[in-house]
């Protein structure tokens, strides 16, 4: 009886371990992730990037612009207000200003659609011109 009592709470006390390990795992994440976004302005954009931004979002409500670190690379994003209701769309573009990928969220922050855009695919278009 000693025996499994001594069981139980071992295993309470490894449980209750792992979860804070977790929560304490995933704030350290959502902080790394917070570092690496930062909140511009339009005119902090470089021309490149502005110029894609300005021809993806063409007249939409932009409700912000970020510089953010993305796999070792800076780029930009836009989000705007979608053409449906509680929708938002993320543009992310290159520092070359090649649009990478286009995010769509829907109201109950599910994602919606997500759409890459890849150099190689750009080139190909190019090519069939």
């Amino acid at each position: 009886m000693r025996f499994t009592t001594i069981v139980s709470a071992s295993l309470a006390a490894l449980v209750s371990l792992s979860s804070a390990a977790w929560s304490a795992d995933k704030e350290d994440k959502e902080k790394e992730k917070a570092e690496t976004e930062q909140k511009i302005t339009v005119d902090q954009l470089p021309a490149a990037v502005k110029a894609t931004l300005d021809q993806q979002v063409a007249g939409a409500t932009v409700i912000k612009y970020e510089k953010e670190i993305r796999d070792g690379k800076t780029v930009y994003t836009a989000e705007v207000k979608g053409k449906e209701k509680g929708q938002e769309i993320e543009y992310v573009v290159g520092e070359d200003g090649k649009l990478i990928a286009t995010e769509v969220d829907t109201e109950d922050g599910g994602k919606k659609e997500k759409k890459k855009h890849h150099k190689k695919d750009a080139e190909n278009k190019d090519a069939d011109k």
